[in-house]
């Protein structure tokens, strides 16, 4: 497939286009992503809303352009006006794009490849052999009955007393994972990205080292409590650091503020500039953050004490403000922190500013 979209690449743009909608969930497919990965997908390939309802497996989604879940479930009489694609089963499954002038031609390729893929993921949820990647993301699906998620639980040998927690990492990580009583490993979809998530259980007799964010042990039927903890402790976590999301405290409050914010905030604009070019200029304000003197940051990064001076009083300039009082640190550490949740891009190895690897396998 690739080749050929070499091939036609410039020749015909709907062809073209064609291809690359293919191959796009033919991707999806292959890292065996969950359903609300190929929603987002849709979604975005369309440049519209996405839904899709399957009666038989109790399936309800509808996401907007951007991938956000939307809660209502359109009229029939809305329905009727948009390009649907049945399921296959024959139960009133169908999938459809919100687009209200006239259909694209590409509308359709779109909706056929993400019902035959929905399809695909559901046989591999709902299989005997349970699919990770699909039954965790049914676990972690708030608007899944919990009778489904006790059944799916149980099929992955979790019962519903089980004491479990959720560790996130990046899917490029080369750490191991924790040896836990489940073994339960899968990538999963998120708004920012696939993640690779594993469930360990409280007993887990291995300590977790490198990149990655911890949430708060629970039971099955909150499990995705613990995820979404794990996941805000991901993503202020730095290179190789590992975070739990309870020694955070009222840290979780900024992750909020920052996803309600329109707009990055100057301070974490100002440190993107100021790194942008020069990734001992991000390691220079990581150790101001977390030491009280230059003499001692100088020391954690193997430098002299006259050369971390220099690009303090550089630094300081650009930022426009003294990071080296009590004040500034905390400042400071609050603009480094707005910085990585605004590179949440799970799917890249290294940063915009030569950095950490963050990584993800989703590809919308």
């Amino acid at each position: 497939m690739r080749e050929l979209l070499g091939r036609v690449d410039g020749i015909d743009t709907d062809v073209n286009e064609t291809l690359r909608i293919i191959t796009q969930f033919d991707g999806l497919i292959r890292r065996r992503v969950g359903i609300s990965a190929l929603m987002r997908a849709a979604a975005n390939l369309t440049g519209c809303a996405v839904g899709a309802v399957y009666p038989a497996h109790r399936l309800v989604r509808r996401v907007d352009s951007r991938g956000t879940p939307i809660m209502q479930m359109p009229s029939a009489e809305e329905l009727a006006l948009w390009t649907r694609r049945p399921l296959g089963d024959l139960d009133g499954g169908v999938v459809w794009v919100e687009r209200n002038t006239e259909t694209k031609i590409n509308d359709e390729t779109v909706l056929d490849r993400l019902a035959s893929s929905i399809q695909i993921t559901i046989d591999r949820t709902m299989g005997t052999v349970p699919d990770h990647a699909g039954a965790l993301e049914a676990l972690l699906d708030r608007e899944a009955a919990l009778g489904t998620k006790l059944a799916i639980a149980r099929r992955l040998g979790l019962e519903a007393g089980s004491k479990i927690y959720l560790i996130v990492m990046p899917v490029i990580s080369t750490d191991p994972p924790p040896i836990g009583v489940t073994h339960i490993d899968a990538v999963v979809g998120t708004r920012f990205g696939g993640v690779r998530a594993i469930v360990a259980g409280a007993d887990c007799p291995q300590p977790v080292t490198g990149t990655c964010g911890i949430g708060e042990t629970v039971t099955v039927e909150r499990l995705a409590d613990s995820f979404d903890q794990a996941l805000v402790a991901l993503r202020l976590s730095r290179a190789g650091e590992t975070v739990t999301y309870r020694e955070l405290g009222a840290l979780s409050l900024l992750v909020r503020a920052h996803d309600a914010s329109p707009v990055p905030h100057p301070d974490a604009i100002a440190i993107g500039t100021a790194t942008a070019s020069s990734t001992i200029a991000r390691r220079v304000l990581e150790a101001m953050e977390l030491n009280t003197t230059v003499r001692a940051a100088a020391h954690e990064l193997g430098l002299h004490h006259s050369t971390v001076q220099a690009h303090c009083d550089r630094l300081e300039k650009e930022l426009g403000y003294s990071f080296r009082t009590a004040q500034g640190r905390t400042r400071l550490a609050l603009a480094l922190a707005l910085h990585r949740l605004g590179r949440d891009v799970f799917d890249v190895e290294t940063s915009p500013d030569g950095g950490e690897r963050r990584g993800r396998t989703d590809d919308v």
